[in-house]
């Protein structure tokens, strides 16, 4: 019954204000004066009296009222999904249209997979921790994740032993993008746990070799660098994974596993021989709608779609710096990029690459600049960079952007909270940081 009064009463007040100026004037003044009773009841009925004289009567007058002038939204049941979605799917449908139309027109947010424009934005990072350091808690990963974007792997040996790495040969490490062997596995992962029933998500699944025993490492399938990864800490005196191929010594070949690399790490059982960090691409958000009304400038850091550009055709989106517009003359000596004969401004990043400040690591005369050349900006396109030189794949390569293909400019990281956090134009060279402590290729 005290449900019902505070229902009766909430309800009223919703109705009054929504069709009070449609109620003959008798029939308005006799719910103003129900709803005035049935505040006094309520403000005066306490626990332990019993229920008000008369409180029945006026609820079920109350509720033919409410019957009477409450529809469309109002049923006769306390709560019901009928009168949950009445009252509620107008603004549900406009909140929704509203987030759309703010994706499609204004704001779009984008998760940056690769690390061509690092330090500036970051995509998928790697970071080797020292074996002795212990595994992050289960309780403290999401929080890791949030504040910082990493998740945690760490991998123990299962009983003594070398450890190998089962290898692709040459022409399965050209069509797979990777020397050493993987499988790819769908699933949902849910407290470390992979469900392979849930096909959600889709995981790499490394195989790793202690003594006979597999030790298999799961990590998010877009995670290009497990290669750097394993060379770095396995293979530390060669620099680039494809030097691998030249390490004939280290490999042998083992029924039901193919070739194999063999590491010179001998563990013992429970010894933690693999341990590493996983930092998410940075959650930028895009504006799409500045566009509309200018032209961007050297400097911004452009989205494009790349479906209309002949060498790469996919439809997916890439994020790169616009360095240079139609017309342009671009060339680069030593660290430093030039545009019509003169270093290019527009932004800190091009002083940072080109003084090597911090992780920014210098512009790389390839591609297109190989051997001294110049290159100059074709009509109605514009020539894009990764901040990233040396492991950036860009206009260096597959040529200019057409004009038409750019929807916007990065201006806020979202995620992760680092030290890029917030406007993208602010430009922090982060010279106290070492690219050592990251893994590339």
């Amino acid at each position: 019954m005290r449900e019902w009064l505070s229902q009766s009463i909430h309800w009223g007040q919703k109705v009054y204000h929504f069709r009070c100026d449609v109620m003959p004037e008798p029939q308005r003044q006799r719910f103003q004066a129900l709803q005035a009773q049935l505040r006094q009841w309520k403000k005066t009925w306490k626990k332990n009296l019993p229920m008000p004289v008369g409180l029945e009567g006026a609820l079920e007058e109350m509720e033919s009222q409410l019957q009477a002038f409450g529809k469309p939204f109002y049923h006769n049941k306390a709560f019901s999904f009928a009168r949950f979605w009445g009252e509620n799917a107008e603004v549900i449908w406009v909140a929704m249209f509203a987030a759309l139309t703010l994706r499609t027109f204004f704001f779009q947010p984008f998760r940056i997979p690769t690390c061509s424009m690092f330090p500036s934005y970051s995509g998928m990072l790697t970071q080797l921790r020292e074996d002795w350091q212990p595994k992050v808690p289960a309780w403290k990963a999401p929080f890791r994740w949030i504040t910082t974007g990493a998740m945690n792997y760490h991998y123990v040996a299962p009983c003594d032993g070398r450890v190998s790495i089962p290898i692709f040969t040459q022409k399965e490490a050209r069509r797979m993008g990777s020397l050493f062997r993987y499988e790819k596995q769908k699933g949902i992962e849910c407290f470390s746990h992979w469900f392979s029933w849930l096909p959600l998500q889709e995981r790499r699944v490394y195989t790793l070799y202690v003594g006979n025993q597999p030790v298999r490492v799961l990590v998010p399938g877009e995670f290009t660098d497990m290669d750097a990864l394993l060379r770095k800490k396995f293979f530390p005196q060669y620099e680039r994974t494809a030097d691998l191929f030249e390490a004939f010594e280290e490999l042998e070949f083992v029924p039901q596993r193919g070739m194999c690399l063999r590491t010179q790490t001998w563990v013992t059982r429970g010894q933690p021989f693999l341990h590493f960090d996983i930092l998410d691409g940075d959650m930028v958000f895009v504006d799409r709608f500045s566009y509309h009304f200018r032209q961007p400038k050297i400097g911004e850091a452009v989205v494009f779609r790349t479906e209309h550009i002949p060498q790469l055709g996919r439809n997916t989106y890439y994020i790169k710096r616009l360095v240079g517009k139609e017309g342009d003359r671009l060339s680069m000596q030593g660290s430093w990029l030039f545009r019509n004969g003169k270093k290019v401004t527009g932004h800190p990043v091009f002083e940072a690459n080109g003084q090597q400040k911090g992780l920014y690591a210098g512009y790389l005369a390839k591609g297109s600049f190989e051997g001294g050349k110049e290159v100059t900006v074709p009509q109605k396109h514009w020539f894009v960079l990764g901040d990233h030189s040396p492991y950036s794949y860009d206009s260096r390569y597959w040529g200019c952007v057409p004009q038409k293909e750019v929807i916007g400019k990065a201006f806020f990281i979202l995620h992760p909270f680092s030290w890029r956090w917030g406007r993208t134009q602010r430009a922090n060279p982060n010279v106290d940081a070492d690219r050592k402590d990251f893994v590339f290729d």
